[in-house]
């Protein structure tokens, strides 16, 4: 029968009895709900003796009072159990309680009304069936029920097998109302169990929604912190979009100012190549017209120069009108140049040249300079250089700009080391001297145009700053490159990097 019944009660859930029996939140439940059956139970027995009263109306009255006593006596104790029954107590307490109250009380009384209203035939052997229906209402184990009911049914056959001797008079009664008795009995532990049973899926269904709300719960406190942290990156990232708006009204804006600024750079930029030519032209012209009386001042001076009947001081003076007028054609020279650079017309009529020998000559050519300053000028030459593809005199004038101005920025009796170095594919001339040197903030601007060292009217090296800006134009004309090296106090290094291959667009006389 147990098993049927947990087949029947597995169906849909499969719980595991002997896990939930042994869960303290079941045997909390569970004294709970026996706590509240008791007072049902009890209550349907008070109103069952009251009602019991009708059956008894026939009886002769000192009988009928001996019954009313014994129900007075059973409605007490029923009565004490639903206004008295102790409230929070365990499993095994409401047990004992039920089996005293409802099983042993009810069933002693009936068993001796039973005997006082004729025995085992009495109309009240159908309060002991009412006895167990009633009863099946608690929920017990079947390991209780069984006991229970059985001992219910000992009640009635044990007194009536030695009070009333049923087989001398009918065993025919008795052996019906016996199957009567069996029968409630198993209908009885049935209810019972099956409650007990519901019970078990009450609490499993329970437990399940108790860990679902549960997750429910967390999930929730998931969700709301999610939310939260959603809320706040949704905040940041207006707060990020606001800034970025900001950021790019800002950008627009400096755009704008830059297009402004671009255009009026741009409008700059023509004014002053406008500027930039005229001033080109300005010196183109101011040089031609002043290259013509240069010259008849050379030429006549030098006419001058050969008249011996001339005073030494007369010839020493006429010197000097020479030397400051080739000084100043020079100058003159130079500033054309310029202008033919920045205008684009300076052509380079390349041949091949040898270089050793243009750096001799042009030492030669600068001797008298050399030998004023009192200077010693060590040639270092590669002899295995052969000659290069150059403009000839550009690269004279390149060697001459570097040599002017290492005489003139050595102290006298200095020493002017020229070199000349075979490196791959290009021909290095370096230019040393022992003079001043040029100080560091000073080595970024000394190819700058009209720039020099000493920039003020009291400078103590002549020139206007153009020698250098020029010798790097020649040198980047013929695809190479320039640089020094100085130390102030120690002197300066000048190298010129020539390819021995020129690569620009040839020029033939």
């Amino acid at each position: 029968m147990k098993k049927f019944i947990n087949d029947i009660l597995n169906i849909n859930y499969p719980i595991n009895p002997s896990l939930i029996e042994n869960d303290a939140r079941f045997q909390e439940r569970l004294a709970v709900a026996c706590y509240y059956r008791i007072k049902i139970i009890g209550s349907c027995a008070v109103f069952l003796y009251i009602f019991s009263n009708v059956m008894d109306y026939h009886l002769p009255v000192e009988q009928f009072l001996q019954i009313f006593i014994l129900k007075i006596l059973v409605i007490f104790i029923f009565l004490y159990a639903i206004l008295f029954l102790p409230a929070g107590k365990g499993i095994n307490f409401y047990n004992i309680a039920g089996a005293a109250f409802l099983w042993l009380t009810a069933a002693l009384i009936n068993a001796i009304i039973i005997h006082l209203t004729g025995g085992y035939d009495s109309y009240w052997v159908m309060s002991l069936s009412m006895v167990m229906v009633v009863a099946s209402l608690y929920p017990w184990q079947l390991r209780y029920e069984i006991p229970a009911q059985f001992i219910t049914y000992l009640f009635y056959i044990v007194p009536s097998l030695i009070l009333d001797n049923p087989f001398n008079e009918g065993v025919h009664p008795f052996i019906v109302n016996n199957f009567y008795f069996v029968g409630f009995m198993f209908v009885s532990a049935s209810l019972s169990y099956i409650q007990y049973r519901w019970l078990m899926v009450d609490f499993y269904l329970y437990i399940n929604l108790l860990e679902s709300k549960n997750e429910l719960e967390s999930s929730k406190e998931s969700l709301l912190m999610r939310k939260r942290e959603a809320e706040e990156k949704t905040a940041e990232l207006e707060k990020t979009v606001s800034d970025l708006s900001r950021t790019k009204q800002a950008l627009l804006n400096i755009m704008e100012d830059l297009r402004n600024s671009k255009k009026e750079m741009e409008e700059t930029n023509i004014q002053l190549k406008k500027y930039d030519l005229l001033k080109s032209e300005f010196l183109a012209n101011i040089s031609h017209e002043l290259r013509t009386p240069l010259t008849s001042v050379i030429g006549f001076s030098r006419l001058l120069m050969d008249d011996n009947s001339l005073s030494p001081d007369k010839k020493e003076y006429l010197t000097i009108i020479s030397q400051s007028s080739n000084n100043l054609l020079n100058l003159i020279n130079d500033l054309l140049d310029i202008s033919k650079v920045e205008a684009g017309e300076m052509e380079l009529f390349v041949h091949p040249t040898d270089i050793n020998f243009t750096i001799s000559n042009t030492i030669y050519s600068l001797s008298p300079m050399i030998t004023e300053y009192k200077h010693t000028v060590v040639e270092q030459l590669d002899q295995s250089i052969s000659e290069i593809e150059a403009d000839p005199r550009r690269v004279q004038q390149i060697v001459s700009n570097l040599l002017v101005n290492a005489v003139k920025y050595t102290p006298q009796g200095g020493q002017i080391t020229v070199t000349s170095t075979n490196s791959y594919d290009e021909v290095w001339v370096t230019v040393r001297d022992t003079g001043v040197g040029i100080s560091p903030e000073n080595l970024g601007v000394i190819f700058d145009r009209f720039r020099q060292v000493d920039g003020s009217t009291t400078r103590k090296f002549g020139g206007i700053g153009i020698g250098l800006d020029l010798t790097k134009a020649l040198v980047n004309m013929h695809g190479g490159r320039i640089w020094v090296e100085s130390e102030p106090g120690k002197g300066s290094a000048f190298t010129v990097a020539l390819p021995k291959k020129y690569k620009g667009k040839e020029q033939k006389d």
